[in-house]
C-alpha cells in the first residue's frame, strides 16, 4: 500500500475558478493563487458558504486525484488575501487516487465513491498476528545450502473470518485476513511481508463523506481491543469489479496527534479472531453515544505512560456509573430506592399538613434531593464488583496489588474523585491501587453485555491486564 508523503503540491479546483496551486505540509494545505487571480480568489473566499465538513478536490504534482477533508473555514492573514496572497486550512483526512489514467476511472465511474475500506498493518498485526497464515517450514538435509526460502501460506479459508455488522443504518461485511506485501516486485530484493487487514465490504456504494465516520468507529473498536488509543494503521478504499472482486482505488492519510504509538503486542491485546462473535455488539455499542463504549474510550491512554493522572479518576468513576445503569440484574436494589423515595414523600406531605405556613418544595432543597436520590457511588461499584469478583480478584493477584477491594477502599477511591471535583486537586492515597482493577471491572461489564461467559471474561482480563 503506497503512502501519501508529508509534503507535496498540486492544483485544487475551487469554486469553479481556474485551478489554484496548493502545497501541503503534514496536514496543512496552503492555497497560492496566481497574482492576477487574487481579486477573484479573495471574493470567492468571502462568499463561500459550503457547509462543513466538505471535501475539496484536485490533482497532485504527479497527476493523481487528491481530496482534502475541510472541517472549518480558511485561515486568513490579518491583512487579507490581497497582501498575503495565500490562505490555508487544516485537513484531518487526505485521500489520494491510486491511478492517474482516465481509463482506470472510466471503469469505476466517480472516483469519490467506494465499495469497501481496508484497514491494514500497525495495530491490526497485533490484534491478528499475520504469522497465523504461514505454514511451518520443514527443514530437510540438503547439500545445497544456498537455495532461496519462500513464504508458504495456508489456504485462505483457514485464516479468513467474517461477520455482518451495521453502522448508522449501513450494512457491511467485516472480513479479517492476511495478505503478502511486496510479492512479485522486482524493484527491490525483499520477498515481502505478511500483513493482517480488516476489510469492510458495504452492501451499498458509499461516498467520501462517510470515510471519517467509518474510520472513527473502526479505530474505536481497535482501541478498545488494544487497551490504547495511540494506535496506527493504514487505510485504503476499494471499488468492486463486476466479478465481485475488489480493486484498490485510493489510499488515505489520517491526522494522528500522538507522541508515540502503543507498544502492546499480540500477547496482551484481545485477538480479533477470538472476538469475532462479539464484533457486531461492539460496533453497535460504539455507534450508540449513550452506551458504555464512549466512557471506556475516554479511559484509554493516548501515550505509553505507566502512571495515572488526576483526570483518570473522574473518568473511571463516570464509566462505572454508566456500567451500573446498564447492569441487567440491579432492578431489585433500585426498587428499594423507589420505596424509600415514596416513604420520604409521605413524610413531607404529613409535615406540610402540620405546618401549613411552610412550603418544603419551595423553601428547601428536598425536591432536588429526591430527584437525585440513589445508591452511593461506592455501593454501585461494590455491586458490580460482586458480579465479577472472581475475574477481578484474578487480576488483583496477577498484578500483586496489596489493596483489598472492599467498602472502605472503594469509598476512599470515590473520595479521590469527589475531592478533585470540589477542590480541583487530588489527595493521593493507597486506594489509587484500585485503578487498574476497576478499569478491568469496566471491561468485564462490557464483555458481560456481549454475552461472554465468566470464564472467558476472566481469560480476556488476565490477557490485557
Amino acid at each position: 500500500m503506497s503512502n501519501i508523503p508529508q509534503n507535496f503540491c498540486g492544483y485544487l479546483d475551487f469554486d469553479g475558478n481556474k485551478p489554484i496551486f496548493f502545497s501541503v505540509t503534514n496536514h496543512t494545505v496552503k492555497l497560492l493563487p496566481e497574482f492576477n487571480e487574487i481579486n477573484h480568489f479573495s471574493d470567492s473566499i468571502e462568499k463561500q458558504n459550503d457547509p462543513y465538513p466538505n471535501f475539496l478536490y484536485g490533482i497532485d504534482e504527479d497527476n493523481f486525484d487528491i481530496a482534502f477533508l475541510q472541517r472549518k473555514g480558511f485561515s486568513l492573514s490579518p491583512f487579507g488575501v490581497m497582501l498575503n496572497s495565500s490562505v490555508s486550512f487544516p485537513t484531518p483526512l487526505i485521500v489520494k487516487g491510486t491511478s492517474n489514467t482516465r481509463l482506470h476511472w472510466n471503469m469505476f465511474g466517480d472516483w469519490n465513491k467506494f465499495d469497501a475500506i481496508i484497514f491494514s498493518g500497525g495495530a491490526i498485526n497485533e490484534l491478528y498476528n499475520p504469522k497465523i497464515a504461514a505454514l511451518k517450514l520443514k527443514y530437510k538435509q540438503n547439500n545445497d545450502c544456498d537455495v532461496a526460502q519462500t513464504i508458504t501460506v495456508k489456504p485462505s479459508s483457514e485464516f479468513t473470518h467474517s461477520c455482518d455488522i451495521e453502522m448508522d443504518g449501513e450494512k457491511a461485511k467485516l472480513v479479517i485476513s492476511v495478505s503478502q506485501t511486496g510479492a512479485g516486485d522486482t524493484r527491490n530484493t525483499s520477498l515481502g511481508d505478511l500483513i493482517s487487514f480488516v476489510r469492510l465490504e458495504f452492501e451499498n456504494t458509499q461516498d467520501f463523506s462517510k470515510i471519517e465516520r467509518y474510520y472513527v468507529v473502526i479505530n474505536s473498536m481497535f482501541s478498545i481491543l488494544s487497551v490504547a488509543r495511540n494506535i496506527t494503521f493504514d487505510m485504503a478504499l476499494c471499488r468492486k469489479h463486476s466479478d465481485g472482486k475488489f480493486a484498490q482505488t485510493a489510499v488515505c492519510k489520517v491526522y494522528r496527534d500522538y507522541k508515540g504509538y502503543s507498544n502492546r503486542k499480540y500477547h496482551n491485546v484481545i485477538q480479533l479472531d477470538e472476538f469475532m462473535k462479539q464484533v457486531p455488539f461492539l460496533v453497535k455499542h460504539i455507534t450508540s453515544d449513550s452506551d458504555l463504549a464512549t466512557p471506556l474510550l475516554n479511559l484509554l491512554p493516548i501515550n505509553n505512560r505507566t502512571h495515572i493522572d488526576e483526570h483518570d479518576i473522574p473518568n473511571l468513576c463516570a464509566a462505572l456509573e454508566v456500567a451500573y445503569k446498564q447492569a441487567e440484574h440491579k432492578k431489585s436494589k433500585d426498587d428499594l430506592i423507589s420505596a424509600l423515595e415514596e416513604s420520604i414523600k409521605k413524610t413531607i406531605t404529613q409535615f406540610s399538613e402540620e405546618h401549613s405556613d411552610f412550603d418544603a418544595a419551595k423553601q428547601t432543597t428536598v425536591s432536588s434531593a429526591l430527584k437525585h436520590l440513589d445508591w452511593s457511588a461506592a455501593n454501585k461499584v461494590l455491586y458490580l464488583y460482586k458480579e465479577h469478583e472472581d475475574a477481578i480478584m484474578a487480576v488483583v493477584k496477577q498484578l500483586r496489588i496489596s489493596c483489598l477491594v472492599d467498602e472502605k477502599t472503594v469509598g476512599k477511591f470515590i473520595k479521590l474523585r469527589n475531592t478533585k471535583t470540589h477542590t480541583g486537586k487530588v489527595s493521593w492515597d493507597d486506594s489509587v491501587q484500585l485503578y487498574v482493577p476497576l478499569l478491568a471491572l469496566v471491561y468485564a461489564c462490557m464483555f458481560k453485555k456481549f454475552e461472554i461467559d465468566n470464564d472467558n471474561i476472566k481469560k480476556m482480563l488476565l490477557k490485557i491486564f
